[in-house]
């Protein structure tokens, strides 16, 4: 039996994503030097942010295209834990 999530939270997600997307386009694109550049990108991906740092300071990496990529997955597993949650409000509402 397949159960949609509601339709504000997929909407919500979707916004989540797009917001994930743009930050992270703005952060490669952006041909400055500026620190707090990828601020936007590292405040939706919490608290994935946290495990890449505990990462980085045990691996001594420090790869720019390793910390962007981490961070997109850690979007992208924030993003499959909100429709999870949609997904048991969802049959929760069923039973």
């Amino acid at each position: 039996m397949s159960q949609s999530i509601p339709a504000p939270l997929k909407f919500f997600i979707w916004i989540y994503l797009a917001f994930g997307g743009l930050s992270l386009a703005i952060t490669v694109l952006n041909p400055g030097n500026d620190p707090l550049g990828a601020i936007f990108l590292v405040l939706l991906s919490m608290p994935w942010t946290l495990v890449l740092t505990s990462l980085n300071n045990a691996l001594g990496w420090e790869s720019v295209a390793f910390n962007y990529g981490f961070l997109s997955v850690g979007l992208g597993i924030n993003a499959a834990i909100l429709y999870g949650l949609g997904v048991l409000i969802t049959k929760g509402r069923a039973a």
